[in-house]
């Protein structure tokens, strides 16, 4: 099965590079705090909550890639079934061809043994015509010398 595309595998990995600076920010502004007595203001709150929602925006993003990513795996999976479908459809009319080709081949063994058998049996007898033609011209030529 082939890999994952280096751009996807890339832009995941910047995902959640940023991510995690994100969420550093996020720790961070948890331990700013500009108020009276070192207390945190409504803008601290803010500023937080801000970077809270930037992170879960930021998941929302890694979310998608992921999905991206086992969107081609399946899609890759289903194409191997396709591939696999198909050598195997090729193999099995190969395998019948293969079968039919024997089955042809048999026959023709056996007519030409046929054929070889039958070739002798004329050969024995054109042997035969040309001795008896040999013997009735030597006959003939005998009697005509004769006279």
């Amino acid at each position: 099965m082939g890999a994952i595309p280096d751009s996807n595998r890339e832009e995941l990995l910047g995902l959640l590079k940023e991510r995690k600076e994100r969420f550093g920010n996020y720790s961070e502004s948890l331990t700013k705090s500009n108020g009276i007595f070192g207390n945190r203001t409504k803008n601290d709150i803010r500023n937080s909550s801000n970077r809270l929602v930037e992170i879960l925006e930021m998941d929302n993003k890694i979310m998608n890639a992921l999905q991206r990513m086992l969107d081609y795996k399946s899609f890759e999976k289903q194409n191997l079934k396709l591939d696999l479908n198909s050598y195997e459809n090729r193999i099995q009319n190969l395998s019948i061809l293969n079968d039919t080709l024997n089955k042809k081949t048999l026959v023709l063994i056996e007519n030409n043994k046929e054929l070889q058998k039958k070739l002798r049996s004329h050969a024995l007898y054109f042997i035969l015509l040309i001795v008896l033609f040999l013997v009735t011209l030597g006959l003939w030529i005998r009697k005509m010398v004769l006279i």
